[in-house]
């Protein structure tokens, strides 16, 4: 069933979005505190009786009416699956990584890609070329291989159709790995000597004049990894993917997506990613960023196969 308690949370105006768009001075964490502060994490809201004993017909036409499903009206089965999921935001709004209001929503899928590791990257690294405004990059397992060489030279590439048109390129390039600093803040900024290392290979400052890079290390100490694969580009395509940036011997699977459902995406990027950065930049700014996220692991070496139409 969906309480009452939840069903406000979806039919809010604002999402952490919408909050850094009318104030670029915010910061996502910001944002959640002032949205969903008032809210106590753990303190459970029960739903009532009356609630409880709600017709089955009733609770699906509730979780209808808490996602955005455009002219579409998802199956019943579906719908009780998402009551379902929505129960979480009981005790935590933000249980979902995601404003409540875009924890359901729609959109097109006009590719689905099964196949090899290094095809997944390669239509990856194809958008990030294309970019117009800005790219987030997320994944789990980060290590120097085909993979790497392909987001690697898309962002040299990127920086290079930067230039001819008179853009400066934001870059965000965050990864989890653990480090004692993060006990203290889960986010540590990164230097170049150490990104340009070997073991993550990321392009230097003079591999790419026109992008301002980045780099974060992401941890949370006790809480396990951060496993999410997606990529979202100009808040227009979403690609949520199956693989690591790593070599090995998967058949993996991805789905390009559009339309509104990338919003729900690009918002659960910026609080993942910059939920207490202070120099958060994106396109809600007015400029290009490139976020990635990365969790080093092993150490590959491969060959390189690019294709930039």
């Amino acid at each position: 069933m969906v309480s009452q308690h939840v069903y406000d949370l979806c039919q809010a105006k604002e999402t952490v979005s919408s909050v850094l768009a009318n104030d670029p001075r915010q910061t996502p964490g910001n944002a959640i505190k002032k949205l969903y502060g008032h809210h106590e994490h753990g303190l459970h809201h029960q739903i009532s009786a009356k609630e409880d004993t709600e017709k089955s017909e009733d609770a699906i036409e509730a979780a209808l009416q808490c996602g955005r499903w455009g002219p579409t009206t998802p199956s019943p089965l579906f719908l009780q699956a998402f009551a379902d999921s929505l129960q979480c935001l009981n005790e935590d709004p933000m249980a979902g990584v995601v404003s409540p209001p875009l924890m359901g929503s729609h959109g097109t899928m006009p590719l689905t890609v099964i196949a090899p590791l290094a095809d997944v990257m390669r239509h990856c690294s194809n958008l990030i070329v294309r970019a117009e405004k800005e790219v987030f990059f997320i994944t789990c397992s980060w290590a120097p291989s085909v993979a790497q060489a392909l987001i690697k030279d898309s962002l040299i590439e990127l920086s290079n159709r930067a230039g001819k048109t008179g853009r400066r390129v934001v870059a965000k390039i965050m990864y989890d790995k653990p480090g004692p600093c993060n006990a203290i803040n889960p986010h540590q900024f990164v230097k170049p000597k150490s990104y340009t290392s070997k073991t993550i290979d990321l392009p230097s400052p003079e591999e790419i004049p026109n992008v301002d890079l980045e780099v974060v290390s992401l941890h949370r100490i006790f809480l396990g990894t951060l496993h999410a694969k997606f990529c979202v580009v100009d808040r227009k395509i979403a690609a949520v993917m199956s693989n690591n940036t790593e070599d090995n011997d998967n058949l993996e699977m991805m789905v390009h997506v559009e339309g509104p459902i990338v919003d729900s995406i690009y918002d659960t990027a910026l609080i993942t990613c910059c939920y207490d950065a202070q120099s958060c930049r994106v396109y809600l700014y007015g400029r290009i960023q490139l976020l990635i996220v990365i969790l080093l692991f092993k150490n590959h070496q491969g060959l390189l196969y690019l294709s930039y139409p």
